[in-house]
């Protein structure tokens, strides 16, 4: 077991192989000072909430109280649907047409030899 692995077993409260968890603790003093400090903050957790009941209706009240969905985020959307599709439009068309033809695209690609091909073409557009 590694520090992170028994960290995080500690805190979510489920220990799957307790002689190993031993053997780790026993090895490693920071995660044997994270696991007397968990236990301590377990204890005082359960001595603070003693004698206090959960109100069975408080998840209720909660959703009750949050406001409804807008439906105006909805329509907002909707009429950015138009705009954005226009501008899909024009850079598709713009993409399309600066782009060149295929057989133009090949015929200036390097053939056998790619630093000549870099260096004649490096020194062409200087």
């Amino acid at each position: 077991m590694n520090c992170y692995s028994v960290q995080r077993d500690l805190m979510a409260g489920r220990v799957q192989n307790r002689g190993m968890l031993e053997e780790h603790l026993n090895e490693c003093s920071a995660c044997a000072r994270f696991a007397r400090h968990f236990e301590h903050l377990e204890q005082v957790l359960k001595d603070h909430l003693v004698g206090v009941t959960l109100d069975p209706a408080f998840a209720a009240r909660v959703v009750a109280a949050l406001p409804e969905r807008s439906p105006v985020i909805g329509w907002a959307a909707l009429r950015l649907l138009p705009a954005t599709t226009a501008l899909l439009l024009v850079l598709s068309t713009w993409v399309w047409f600066s782009t060149g033809k295929p057989a133009e695209m090949t015929a200036a690609a390097p053939t056998d030899d790619l630093v000549s091909w870099v260096l004649e073409n490096g020194e062409a557009s200087e």
